[in-house]
């Protein structure tokens, strides 16, 4: 398998997500079963749930630009409100990004990110653009090819991760508890190991 590398402003428009221009005591106070983002690296980054209509679809990539790595990066399937310094990563082919490929690349990303963050260099959105990913390409038979988006193995990543989700099903560690090796490995402050974060497992394993 050939692999190459793209800058994450490649793939994704970056911008922070739409949120109610309200505070958290206004915005709880409508009961309901929406999700409500944080800037939290539990939960998936959900802080809460609430009355109010979505302001973001789901498919898109969140993190929060308030903390120092990118524990706070997730994938939100559904339908959310966005909140203050939560930014989203919208890709430009967007019929290309399902969940698996989202969930691959962000493994990628934290790979990539990896420890050297501060409160003095966040992990904000103009930094992440810049960093550089090792995707799958389909290989071309041209020594001189020049690599781009329109090369890359989608199905590879695809594949990755539904081998990882089969193993993890089948080994029964979808519900797992940390040891102090397991986080300083996976490069996680978390204590409990939710299933997204085993797709960190596939850049530690050689992708």
């Amino acid at each position: 398998m050939k692999f190459n590398s793209f800058l994450v402003g490649e793939l994704f428009d970056i911008h922070p997500t739409t949120a109610y221009k309200m505070g958290n005591d206004e915005l709880f106070s409508h009961k309901g079963t929406t999700l409500v983002l944080s800037n939290s690296s539990a939960n998936n980054g959900i802080g809460g749930y609430c009355g109010l209509a979505p302001t973001e679809q789901g498919g898109v990539i969140t993190f929060s630009d308030t903390t120092t790595g990118a524990d706070t990066m997730f994938y939100q399937a559904d339908p959310f409100i966005g909140y203050p310094h939560v930014q989203g990563m919208y890709p430009y082919q967007r019929d290309k990004w399902n969940d698996k490929c989202c969930l691959y690349v962000i493994s990628c990303i934290r790979k990539s990110a990896g420890n050297g963050w501060s409160y003095a260099v966040k992990f904000n959105r103009a930094l992440v653009k810049k960093l550089s990913v090792e995707l799958p390409v389909i290989a071309s038979s041209d020594s001189n090819h020049k690599y781009t988006v329109d090369d890359i193995d989608w199905q590879y990543m695809q594949d990755r991760i539904a081998e990882l989700d089969a193993y993890l099903k089948a080994t029964g560690l979808n519900d797992y508890e940390l040891t102090e090796e397991d986080k300083e490995v996976l490069s996680l402050e978390n204590q409990h190991l939710t299933k997204q974060m085993l797709w960190e497992l596939i850049a530690k394993m050689g992708r």
